[in-house]
C-alpha cells in the first residue's frame, strides 16, 4: 500500500510542476490519473481545484474549481 501512495504522490508532484510550467494538458491528464486511482484523493482534488482556478489556464472554470475544492475539503474531513 505504501508504494501505491508514494507512486500517487509522485504523479501529483509531476502535475503540480506541470501547472507551474503552464503545461495544462499534461497537468490535467496527470491529475485525472491520480484521482482515478483514488476517488477520495485529497491532494488530487485540491490540485484539480487549483488547476481550474488558475486564470492563465485556458480551461479556467470557477465552478469546477469550487467543485474540486469542496471535494478535497470533504475528503479531508472524513480522514
Amino acid at each position: 500500500m505504501s508504494s501505491q501512495v508514494f507512486g500517487q504522490a509522485s504523479v501529483e508532484r509531476k502535475a503540480l510542476k506541470s501547472i507551474e510550467k503552464g503545461k495544462w494538458d499534461k497537468a490535467y491528464s496527470l491529475l485525472k490519473e491520480a484521482s482515478g486511482n483514488d476517488s477520495v484523493s485529497i491532494h488530487a482534488s485540491y490540485l484539480l481545484g487549483w488547476y481550474f482556478f488558475t486564470p492563465a489556464n485556458p480551461n479556467f472554470q470557477l465552478d469546477s474549481a469550487y467543485h474540486y475544492s469542496q471535494r478535497a475539503i470533504k475528503a479531508f474531513q472524513n480522514t
